[in-house]
């Protein structure tokens, strides 16, 4: 953790409305008639429907038409294969709290997961981190697909163009001797025809489809979003965050004008707005706009904006009825900074729950534990960062051997005057003494040096192992691996039973032991 979110659960940031138990969260005072709330519940059914999702996912969304209906919330990238596991485990969080939120108190939760499909650059989104059959970590990545002329929602994916075929053969090659190969490519694989975020969605869908989730793509939310964006705007948001930022210690590093505020697309393509001049400005027009201007220009075009990082969260507070949201520390920062909104915008804030920290051990990784005597604890600290060096050829007990082979030839050289005395005909059966002696001393010692490197080359194997299956790029493993891997060799099984024992709101990093 970082030290926002350490003061955070430590409770030093009364405004931030911290979740450190189920009781910290309250659902949100209905401020919706029943006319809005059929109207949202109806237009996420026509944005769902065409994934075909499980029959719990309809019935999250048609819950959200019952009066006092909640969700809880979070935010990832639509990256390739599901994208890293962190995605996973805040979509887990969301399902259990909406769950225990519901029976506390008797009204509808749902989770929800926000992706953000309108990014316009793909390099990282298109990119995924996999550990191959060596244990080491490999980066597969398909052609490139959009560098900012076009969003990644726009793009539809080629078998030819994007290299999903040669994708498809690499993960096979990979994985294929693993159990559910085939249903982790079929759930994994982006499709012809489809685009990145639809690919994603898709995932997900069929990942935790069974357990209520609803996914919404940002494009298909800047129509419902505009009129609370306006009002965010309208309401001064860049005030509120200059307010917040000088009464919360450790944002040196957050500047304001560097925060991208708002996205607009147009026929100019897609731009930024900034913090500047009176307010609002591009990055490549000398003058700005007030946030009264820029207000009137979003409800005038609702589908040409969209709310930058900072404001995101907010907007999304305003559209949906959000009980609470889950993320890591940046969306912990920019809930911090812009919490003093809701009440300005007559909504209540909601409650923020830290993104719980999970390191998946299989049976590999637990296997490498025991032979090498590395607690699990220790091996995530990072007791496993640097290999051990290899000894091989030039080891104390080859070294010992060549001293034995050495001596013998010497004492055999001294005898050889005597044995010929004996008989000159000796001289050729003591050489081939001496020959054989060498030969047999240097073949048991490359037997043993064999040996060495073998057992050397098995502990690194296993330091390679938990190296780079728990602290991938000295990284957790969750910010770098995706479940790809391990849905292939486990299935999907495993993860309703997490459901059953996981705590939503986990301050201590957790390990799940699978077999």
């Amino acid at each position: 953790m970082g030290p926002l979110e350490r003061a955070a659960l430590a409770g030093q940031l009364s405004s931030a409305c911290v979740a450190t138990r189920l009781a910290d969260v309250s659902t949100p005072s209905d401020p919706y008639l029943p006319a809005e709330r059929a109207h949202l519940s109806r237009w996420i059914e026509t944005q769902v429907t065409p994934y075909g999702p499980h029959v719990a996912v309809l019935d999250s969304v048609r819950a959200l038409s019952r009066p006092g209906a909640a969700c809880v919330v979070s935010s990832a990238d639509p990256r390739l294969l599901g994208g890293p596991l962190a995605t996973l485990w805040q979509c887990l969080q969301s399902i259990l709290m909406a769950r225990q939120l519901e029976q506390q108190s008797g009204l509808p939760v749902v989770p929800v997961l926000v992706t953000q499909s309108d990014g316009r650059d793909s390099t990282q989104l298109e990119s995924a981190s996999i550990v191959n059959r060596n244990f080491e970590l490999q980066a597969v990545r398909l052609e490139p697909v959009t560098r900012g002329a076009r969003a990644i929602h726009e793009v539809p994916l080629s078998v030819e163009r994007h290299g999903l075929g040669a994708l498809r053969a690499l993960l096979d090659q990979l994985y294929g001797d693993h159990e559910h190969i085939e249903t982790a490519l079929e759930m994994f694989l982006p499709r012809e025809g489809e685009n990145l975020s639809g690919a994603f969605t898709r995932t997900m869908y069929e990942l935790l489809g069974r357990h209520g989730l609803i996914v919404l793509e940002s494009h298909v939310l800047r129509e419902e979003s505009s009129h609370a964006l306006a009002g965010v705007v309208g309401a001064g948001l860049l005030r509120q965050v200059r307010e917040s930022m000088e009464n919360l210690p450790n944002t040196e590093s957050f500047a304001l004008e560097e925060q991208e505020l708002v996205h607009h697309f147009g026929a100019g393509g897609h731009r930024v707005l900034f913090a500047g001049g009176d307010g609002y400005r591009f990055s490549d027009e000398p003058g700005s706009r007030t946030r009264s201007e820029l207000a009137a220009e979003i409800v005038q075009d609702p589908l040409a904006w969209w709310p930058g990082p900072l404001a995101r969260g907010l907007v999304r507070d305003l559209v949906l009825p959000v009980a609470a949201a889950v993320g890591g520390s940046g969306e912990l920062l920019r809930h911090i900074l812009v919490a003093p909104l809701h009440a300005s915008l007559e909504r209540s804030t909601p409650a923020f729950a830290p993104r719980l920290s999970v390191s998946l051990v299989d049976g590999d990784a637990q296997a490498a534990l025991q032979r090498l005597g590395i607690s699990l604890a220790g091996a995530i600290r990072g007791e496993i960062r640097s290999p051990e060096p290899q000894q091989g050829a030039g080891g104390p007990l080859i070294e010992e051997l060549e001293g034995i082979a050495a001596g013998a030839r010497q004492q055999l050289a001294r005898l050889k005057p005597r044995v010929v005395e004996l008989d000159p005909a000796l001289k050729t059966p003591l050489r081939s003494c001496s020959r054989d002696l060498q030969a047999l001393i240097r073949k048991l010692g490359q037997t043993i040096d064999r040996v060495q490197s073998n057992q050397a080359g098995k502990r690194n194997r296993r330091r390679r192992c938990l190296r780079n299956g728990l602290l991938p790029d000295d990284r957790p493993q969750d910010r770098v691996l995706g479940p790809f891997g391990w849905v292939a060799s486990q299935g999907t099984d495993w993860i309703s039973e997490v459901l059953e024992d996981l705590d939503p709101l986990a301050s201590a990093h957790v390990a799940i032991l699978l077999g």
